[in-house]
């Protein structure tokens, strides 16, 4: 026993082979049974778990044929310890808690407080970090019972780092500062040590370095004192790794180093490796290739000198864990490759099942989702054949996920079944949670939005239930949030993203703050509060640069960029495009350069410099084709043309949609073929070739619409837009080939797609924002459609239907909440008829005079309380051109060249009509879009109006 604590094993398993010989001639059968549970322990402590296990299972033997139920309490526990040793987590628990049966029986409270640490331990490696919460406040409330203090204050620390986990920071240090003050209350050295590296490992977890160092030096101190080899190699390496973080690459190194010495004197290879792998990374750090190579060919060597294949296994798996959650893919793929490989030397399958799980994790986060797959469906059969049904419950998560990734939503649904299944029968509220969660993620990835809140509302109420878990909580309010965000709930978004970013805060995690600072920002978007979107962003980019993390902060960069181009500063946007193009190149992030490129290229266009634009743009297509970002050619083709043509040059706008349309047609993406046909048949109409346009046009929409004729497919919002478009290219097509009916046909479907997105717009986003300046045309060419065909009431009528748009428009355009506008009443589709415009009219007792102006024409209408429409006149505006004017694009809502000519207009059909004038009629007054005086004060005098941005007048 003595030379068991000192670590002298083999002189131990000596001297116990000794008495195992002395106990037989004795015929001693609680000697016997003292003897394999001396060689249980000294194997276990030397790795050689198989036998360790061996002699455990005799000494269990022997304490029950000879009725020592305190021999069997011990033989249990220690079985427990080899199983865990090993990996088998769900016999170890068996075997603690047949150990605290006996316990309880034997009314011993310490052996019982003893199963409880043990189970709480098994609980810890599982990750059920809630469970082990309560397993170890049971253990507390008997060392506090039997006043061991010892335990109590090791209690209290097990507590602390279990809330840590749980990401409860607050109850974390209060625990942990409780078991230091406790320890160095009873003067335990040991149990002192360990409190101070538990309160080091608090401090370097929160990324408070500076406050971890002072910590774990006193603690290095105690274990050089105490000779704890074990422990000053933990040490030193989280001296290591805070120095390393504080950028102190050689008081790193020489930490490392240290821990290296004292893991090989004590022949600790985990602890030997794990020196090596921070040795590796640290000598790369400061540029010295070649010691990092030393280092990495040292851990080889390592694994070749462990004898047994149990220790070799867990070797290889605990350095391809920790590659694995260091990000280093490739090393834990091969490190997994070693375990697997060891593993199937003596079939070892609790091994092997790790070595395919870790194996799947991998190339899951590799992307490499066929092969993480393959291996995660090997880990089951695994698992189901050894009955393990916590790791066959992990596997069908894991399944999950990768048929996810692949897009195999309905066999990822049937896995994410099996797992609640398992982990209901299993009771385990955290697999639950986990199992709602990706239901919810899976639904929402198959755009059936409903079932999706319906599992994260219960993912939500079960994290609620794990009270100390703040991420788990905090990432059912994500998800919930994100649904409620995929079917335009904004306002449920922002309240769910709210208590997101609340317990991030609370945890003090910032990579749940930097998520929920995001999805904040892209809910206020929706709901069209740009500035207060911005502020969401411009907060992610601060904690991004906080926690250094640059590709985050290339996000927010593109966020910002695309609220400011939105806002109409397009100076504050070319430089957050240009931070994030800067910032893309020096990550080499082709992906995110080219979304920069992109978005560069949109705001020159926006503030007239085509070339520019073009060049961006050209760059985003260059690194697109080289990196196969198919979808962002056809993104980069679509932009050119769109630039070319603006600046009237069709034949090189036509060239770059139909290398568009190769690209769509190449990806058979029907989609984007629908909008190099519609950008097609825009051009057409613009080179007045409007039969051409109309059959471009209508392939385009025939992509859109159902195959049965239907009407209309679900749409995303996205395809709505399209849509929209199409028909309104198609309506302005017909109406310049003077075919009215069609394109009153037309044009009538695409308004209440253009009410709806005006409405209801998903993503306030720049594609939106352009579509919806095409409404005040769309109705502009509908009251000449309806004028054309004598239709004029109907005109009237729609005439007045765009003055309204205009108005809640305007509020929008000064900032005005869209959600107050929807309450007020103002973004109600408003439709007005000839008895409701004549009732308005009755109520002034006066004649009135309404103007409209659309599409090159000034339309008149003399409406008399009595008479309705007494007069309608109709004036060409373009005989009215002043010298040096242009003709007003099709595509432009007004032009200032018609001002003056709509005043001489009026003017003429008021004195033709012997009209008095109320009020002077000023150029001034009919550019303003909403008068600030538009409240006149007169009682008689009613205000009605125009459409496009003419302001309203009326005249008796």
């Amino acid at each position: 026993h003595a030379c068991n604590a000192k670590g002298n094993y083999e002189q131990s398993m000596m001297f116990y082979q000794q008495l195992l010989s002395v106990a037989v001639l004795l015929n001693d059968m609680t000697l016997k049974a003292r003897a394999y549970g001396g060689m249980g322990q000294a194997n276990r402590a030397m790795g050689n778990l198989w036998h360790a296990q061996s002699c455990r299972e005799q000494q269990l033997k022997l304490c029950k044929d000879t009725k020592d139920e305190e021999g069997q309490s011990t033989a249990l526990s220690h079985l427990g310890h080899v199983h865990k040793a090993a990996g088998k987590l769900s016999q170890a628990m068996q075997y603690y808690s047949e150990s605290l049966a006996l316990a309880q029986k034997l009314k011993d409270r310490a052996g019982e407080g003893r199963a409880y640490a043990n189970l709480g331990s098994c609980h810890i490696a599982l990750g059920n970090f809630r469970e082990a919460v309560n397993y170890y406040k049971q253990e507390l409330v008997i060392s506090h019972e039997t006043s061991n203090k010892a335990s109590e204050a090791t209690t209290l620390g097990h507590l602390g780092m279990s809330y840590l986990a749980l990401d409860n920071l607050e109850l974390a240090l209060d625990h942990l500062r409780r078991s230091l003050q406790l320890a160095q209350q009873i003067e335990d050295r040991s149990v002192e040590c360990q409190a101070l590296a538990n309160l080091g490992s608090y401090h370097t977890n929160t990324k408070e370095y500076s406050d971890a160092l002072p910590h774990l030096e006193r603690a290095l101190k105690l274990t050089q004192e105490r000779r704890e080899p074990q422990m000053e190699s933990k040490v030193c390496h989280n001296l290591g790794l805070c120095h390393e973080a504080l950028g102190h690459y050689q008081q790193a190194i020489q930490y490392y180093q240290h821990d290296f010495m004292v893991a090989k004197e004590a022949q600790d290879k985990e602890g030997m490796t794990r020196a090596c792998e921070k040795l590796m990374r640290a000598h790369s750090e400061v540029g010295d290739k070649e010691q990092a190579e030393i280092y990495k060919r040292k851990v080889h060597t390592i694994a070749e000198e462990i004898q047994n294949t149990s220790g070799k296994c867990t070797f290889w798996n605990q350095i391809a864990e920790d590659s694995l959650t260091s990000g280093d893919y490739d090393k834990a793929i091969e490190y997994y490759e070693n375990l697997l490989k060891e593993a199937k030397k003596e079939q070892h399958q609790s091994f092997e099942g790790l070595a395919h799980c870790g194996l799947g994790n991998a190339y899951l986060s590799r992307g490499d989702y066929e092969h993480a797959l393959s291996y995660h469906r090997r880990d089951l059969a695994i698992r189901k054949a050894g009955g393990d049904l916590t790791g066959e419950c992990t596997a069908y998560g894991n399944m999950g996920a990768a048929y996810n990734s692949l897009g195999q939503h309905q066999q990822a649904v049937e896995c994410y079944d099996h797992q609640l299944s398992l982990a209901r029968q299993l009771d385990n509220p955290i697999l639950m949670t986990k199992a709602y969660g990706c239901l919810g993620i899976v639904h929402r990835n198959m755009k059936t939005f409903q079932k999706a809140l319906q599992y994260h509302q219960l993912q939500l109420s079960s994290a609620l239930q794990l009270k100390e878990n703040l991420l788990e909580q905090a990432g059912a309010y994500a998800n919930l949030g994100d649904s409620f965000e995929a079917v335009g709930d904004y306002l449920q978004a922002v309240k769910n993203h709210d208590q997101h970013l609340l317990l991030g805060q609370k945890a003090q995690n910032e990579m749940v703050q930097l998520r929920a600072l995001s999805s904040l920002g892209r809910a206020h978007r929706g709901l069209g509060n740009l500035r207060k979107a911005l502020t969401f962003f411009e907060q992610q980019l601060r904690v991004a640069k906080t926690v250094g993390d640059e590709y985050i902060a290339a996000e927010c960069y593109a966020d910002i960029g695309a609220i400011q181009m939105l806002i109409g500063d397009y100076h504050t946007a070319l430089e957050a495009f240009s931070s994030q193009l800067q910032l893309s190149r020096s990550l080499d992030d082709p992906f995110s350069e080219a979304v920069a490129s992109s978005g560069l290229g949109e705001v020159h266009a926006r503030l007239g410099n085509h070339r520019e634009a073009i060049d961006y743009h050209k760059f985003d297509l260059r690194i697109s084709s080289a990196n196969q970002f198919v979808d962002g050619e056809a993104r980069a083709l679509g932009n050119i043309a769109e630039t070319y043509e603006s600046i009237g040059e069709y034949k090189m706008a036509i060239e770059f949609r139909e290398k568009q349309l190769s690209v769509a047609d190449t990806l058979q993406d029907s989609f984007t073929k629908a909008l190099a046909f519609s950008g097609l048949g825009k051009i057409h109409i613009k080179m007045s070739d409007y039969g051409r346009a109309i059959s471009l046009l209508k392939q385009a929409l025939s992509l859109m619409v159902d195959q049965g004729g239907s009407g209309r497919q679900q749409h995303t919002q996205t395809a709505m837009e399209a849509e929209a478009k199409i028909r309104f290219y198609l309506g302005q097509a017909f109406y310049y080939q003077s075919h009215y009916e069609a394109a009153l046909v037309y044009l009538q479907k695409a308004l209440p797609l253009f009410e709806y997105m005006r409405q209801n717009v998903g993503h306030y986003d720049h594609a939106t924002k352009n579509t919806l300046e095409l409404y005040p045309i769309l109705f502009q060419t509908l009251v000449n459609t309806l004028v054309k065909q004598n239709k004029v009431e109907e005109a009237l009528e729609m005439a007045e239907m765009e003055r309204n748009r205009a108005v809640s428009d305007a509020l929008m355009q000064r900032d005005v909440n869209r959600q107050v506008l929807k309450e007020s009443g103002l973004m109600k589709q408003y439709t007005p008829n000839s008895s409701w415009i004549q009732d308005s009219i009755e109520t002034l007792a006066c004649p009135v005079l309404y103007f409209s102006v659309a599409l090159n024409h000034v339309f008149i209408w003399l409406l008399h309380p009595k008479s309705g429409i007494v007069q309608f006149q109709k004036v060409d505006m373009t005989d009215f051109s002043l010298p040096g004017s242009d003709t007003a694009s099709v595509y432009s809502e007004s032009s200032s060249s018609y001002i003056q000519p709509l005043i001489e207009s009026v003017a003429s059909v008021r004195e033709a009509l012997g009209v008095e004038q109320r009020f002077r009629l000023s150029a001034k007054s009919v550019s303003s879009g909403i008068s600030d005086d538009f409240d006149s004060g007169e009682d008689n005098e009613s205000v009605v109006g125009s459409n496009s941005t003419v302001s309203a007048h009326s005249y008796r």
